[in-house]
């Protein structure tokens, strides 16, 4: 049946071609195209205006008007507006067994007309060829305003009740194809109407306008306080009694005393002081008032020279930097080549063949960069909190540590949650935008989920949760939350404490996965989201090679890929690295020359090696094997990748930090890692959003080749970072500022 479909559309299209060769004619005074004109092309429209199926009268009377309207251009003035809504239409296109199913017809010129608006429809089809998961059509019409999205549905039921002559001959393809394949009952549109500004909208307009408002006084207020300028009498005792500072010796004001903040001079104003003793500045944020140090806050050069600073703070491991940047550029490679899958491509069936490509295990595997994530958060967590409690003589609180936690994160997270549910709706146009927007809907009722960073348990599947990424979020303020456990067992027992916590979370752990990929007859690695979000059959072949999936992605994803008690054994791994870090002083590198310490060196790097390079490859053969992987090889690697994975990152930030790095401590400790660094937070956060406007702003669907998505990713990857500048220096780094003057930390 469908080598049949296939022959009677090449016939269709090849008529169609005939009939629109023949030369133009002369009716009315005005010149047609193609032999047709409206009194014969759309004769039989007023004939059966009623008879027309399920379409509303005034949806088939505005189309009739149309018909004697002009269209588009000057240029194109022989064409009545009718025609170009009906070339607008989708139309069955090459590469059906390629899966191009995605038939948008012409979003812009269906938008350049006055009074119309573009629908998509979404058909649900039949066709044995394809894979039934898959078999799904959107298509493209253009109607008048008045037409509702039901029109939009059953035009395709009614072109032949529509149109004669040649355009007749265009759409019988389409028609038979609608009338054999597509189920009318299961068939939905959504059309592009223009949207009213909500109150949501209004509210965060408003937000933002009230920050540009702060960033302005904020700037405007740093830079007059960080200029030279007289000072008042008054101005001197107020900012003397709320700071308790020297400002003689702290701001290079010279009476000929010695007196600081109780001199005579400098409290009576004496006479004897002169313009240029009585000029200071206040570089930094932590003079004056309070909320002359809340606006500082909000300084635009002051964020934008902390963001662009190269230089390491002191007691920190700079090689973390560099891995921080090239694990969230991996992110946003392996999101880019993923995200057609979830916006649309011409060619999809192209797109898995690429699976068994060995270049592509890299991109397939690239959810491994938030492991390392967990392995750099759990390692900072420790090393920092340690190094908190050494100086406080052995006291924690538990309220500041969890307080400062969430200030740190939530602001630019909230901020980037209120652009996507209000804002980012009326940011683009295209075929598939509307369609594919729904995910603002679900954030306007799932908001508070996502505050309270349990948006990884409820909703239960990912794509029904509000920002579907940021269950890393979730995952790692819920690894934070349970860290002081391990931490001050840590502190309290050293190498017991921290042995018998992280054993029994990590036995507790690997225990839980390995039943849940038993129970649930998981049969290749999850993280090979092109293959499980397709094949639902139980062994699906293509291009010679066979994958055996028994259940698909949703099982994976809300059962094992977003819980806390499957993904932290790389936190864990994370801080045992940070109590060793903090614990043991730092090797010279001048001991690799002793023997023992260079053949240690060169063990620990193999293995690492081969440790880094098995989660990604070592299910390479797999796709070129006719023989399914065994239940004891897929439990292993589900429970063990990310631990080997994490140990791998584990020694490669000891290694740098003790000595044993060489040119890789070097490169990923170079300074000018360390801006982009302090964007990843916000990049993160970002680049799906950017992904979701650069795939849908485009008019037709993605074709995917890897010269195509090479260049996505270019874009994607200057995009994010360009827009995380903008947010880290406008949200990010003010509110981490303010959190650090209320809690003093």
């Amino acid at each position: 049946m469908d080598n049949i479909l296939l022959v009677v559309l090449s016939i269709c299209w090849a008529n169609v071609a005939s009939a629109f060769v023949g030369e133009m004619f002369v009716r009315d005074g005005r010149r047609w195209p193609y032999g047709i004109a409206p009194q014969r092309t759309y004769a039989s429209l007023t004939r059966n205006e009623g008879d027309v199926y399920n379409m509303t009268p005034s949806c088939v009377r505005a189309m009739l008007e149309a018909a004697h309207l002009p269209g588009l251009h000057q240029d194109r003035s022989n064409y009545s507006k009718l025609d170009v809504m009906l070339d607008s239409i989708g139309k069955p296109g090459a590469g059906l067994l390629s899966r191009n199913l995605l038939w948008y017809g012409s979003y812009q010129q269906c938008s350049d007309l006055t009074d119309t608006m573009y629908c998509l429809n979404t058909l649900n089809v039949n066709l044995t060829a394809l894979a039934s998961q898959y078999s799904q059509v959107e298509l493209g019409v253009c109607l008048p305003k008045v037409c509702n999205e039901s029109d939009a549905t059953n035009l395709l039921w009614s072109l032949d009740k529509i149109v004669t002559g040649p355009w007749k001959s265009a759409y019988a393809a389409l028609q038979m194809f609608v009338d054999i394949y597509v189920d009318k009952k299961s068939a939905g549109s959504v059309c592009e109407t223009s949207l009213p500004m909500t109150a949501g909208a209004i509210v965060s307009i408003a937000i933002c306008c009230c920050l540009a408002v702060l960033l302005v006084l904020g700037s405007v207020v740093d830079w007059y306080m960080s200029q030279p300028h007289p000072v008042s009498y008054s101005f001197w005792i107020n900012n003397a009694r709320r700071n308790k500072t020297d400002l003689t010796s702290d701001h290079n004001i010279n009476d000929g005393n010695s007196g600081g903040l109780e001199s005579d001079p400098l409290l009576r104003s004496s006479p004897a002081l002169t313009l240029s003793t009585q000029l200071v500045s206040y570089p930094d944020r932590n003079h004056g008032s309070w909320y002359t140090r809340a606006l500082r806050c909000f300084s635009l050069q002051k964020n934008v020279l902390f963001v662009l600073d190269t230089k390491h703070r002191a007691a920190s491991v700079p090689c973390l930097h560099g891995i921080r940047v090239f694990s969230m550029t991996w992110v946003i490679l392996g999101h880019t080549y993923l995200w057609p899958q979830f916006v649309g491509c011409s060619n999809l069936h192209e797109m898995y063949k690429m699976v068994s490509q060995f270049s592509f295990q890299l991109v397939l595997n690239s959810t491994f960069a938030v492991d390392s994530f967990f392995v750099l958060s759990g390692m900072l967590v420790m090393f920092w909190t340690l190094r908190k409690v050494d100086s406080d003589g052995g006291s924690f609180s538990f309220l500041k540590f969890y307080l400062h936690r969430f200030l740190r994160l939530t602001p630019a997270y909230m901020f980037v949650l209120m652009l996507w549910t209000n804002l980012v709706q009326y940011w683009g146009g295209s075929p598939g935008w509307r369609w594919n927007m729904a995910d603002h809907r679900v954030c306007a009722t799932h908001w508070w989920t996502n505050l309270l960073y349990i948006n990884n348990f409820y909703p239960s599947h990912l794509k029904g949760s509000c920002l579907g990424w940021t269950w890393y979020l979730a995952l790692d303020m819920q690894f934070y939350l349970i860290s002081p456990l391990v931490i001050l067992s840590a502190h309290r027992f050293a190498r017991v404490g921290l042995a018998v916590s992280v054993g029994v979370l990590m036995t507790g752990s690997l225990l839980a996965t390995s039943m849940l990929v038993y129970i649930n007859k998981f049969q290749i690695d999850g993280s090979l989201l092109l293959i499980n979000d397709i094949f639902t059959d139980e062994s699906t072949s293509f291009n010679g090679t066979k994958m055996t999936l028994e259940s698909p992605l949703g099982a994976y994803e809300s059962r094992i890929f977003d819980k806390p008690y499957c993904r932290i054994a790389p936190y864990l791994v994370g801080l045992c690295i940070g109590f060793m870090v903090r614990r043991l002083p730092s090797v010279s590198t001048t001991s690799f020359a002793k023997a023992p310490a260079r053949w240690f060196a060169v063990f620990g790097w193999c293995v690492c090696l081969c440790l880094l390079v098995s989660p990604i490859y070592g299910l390479y053969g797999a796709y070129h094997s006719e023989e399914s992987l065994s239940n004891t090889t897929t439990i292993f690697y589900y429970t063990f990748s990310r631990l080997a994975w994490a140990l791998g990152v584990g020694w490669l930030i000891l290694a740098c930090f003790a000595g044993y790095g060489g040119y890789i401590n070097s490169f990923f400790s170079h300074g000018l890692w360390l801006p982009l660094s302090r964007l990843t937070f916000s990049t993160y956060l970002v680049h799906p959003v950017l992904l979701y406007l650069l795939f849908l702003g485009l008019d037709v669907p993605v074709y995917y080749t890897n010269v195509s998505m090479v260049a996505y990713f270019l874009a994607a990857l200057i995009s994010s970072y360009a827009a995380a500048f903008i947010l880290t220096v406008a949200v990010e780094v003010p509110f981490v500022e303010l959190e650090k003057m209320v809690l003093k930390t």
